[in-house]
């Protein structure tokens, strides 16, 4: 069960959020939250919504990506690292950072598609400045506090 709400936040909201994502099953379907079906669907719109801000001239911007809160790679492996030349990812539970680095994203790994591995919760993450050309958060902004997502 994910957390209730964020009202007390601080550390603790982060801890039980952490603690729920750690009883997850590192596959598609568990970071789905048993919805694998919406996989494909969620790539293709994902891929609409690119391309309208990454090629409205034709022009892609292919340096780097940041994948925030990535959890096993599954947006990266369907889409990211078939756009850009590289990805960064950035995701707290140790178990599904290993589980993209070493299953889920391995081709990726092989061809280069991937750069760092970042094991660490979004609210501790400041990315450098001028690094990447884009920085793709998706589902993880619905769990961040109210006022969290932009700091």
């Amino acid at each position: 069960m994910a957390p209730e709400s964020p009202v007390a936040g601080g550390e603790r909201w982060y801890d039980d959020a952490q603690r729920y994502w750690e009883n997850v099953p590192a596959s598609v379907d568990g970071v789905l939250g048993g919805f694998e079906r919406l996989n494909r669907p969620d790539i293709y719109g994902s891929r609409l919504f690119l391309n309208a801000f990454l090629a409205p001239n034709g022009h892609r911007p292919k340096r780097l990506q940041n994948g925030v809160a990535c959890g096993i790679g599954r947006i990266t492996k369907g889409l990211l690292a078939k756009l850009f030349m590289q990805v960064d990812l950035v995701e707290q539970d140790a178990t599904f950072l290993r589980h993209a680095q070493e299953v889920h994203l391995a081709e990726e790994v092989k061809q280069g598609k991937t750069g760092e591995f970042y094991e660490t919760g979004l609210q501790s993450f400041t990315p450098p400045p001028g690094l990447y050309d884009a920085i793709w958060c998706q589902w993880v902004l619905s769990h961040l506090p109210d006022g969290m997502s932009f700091q």
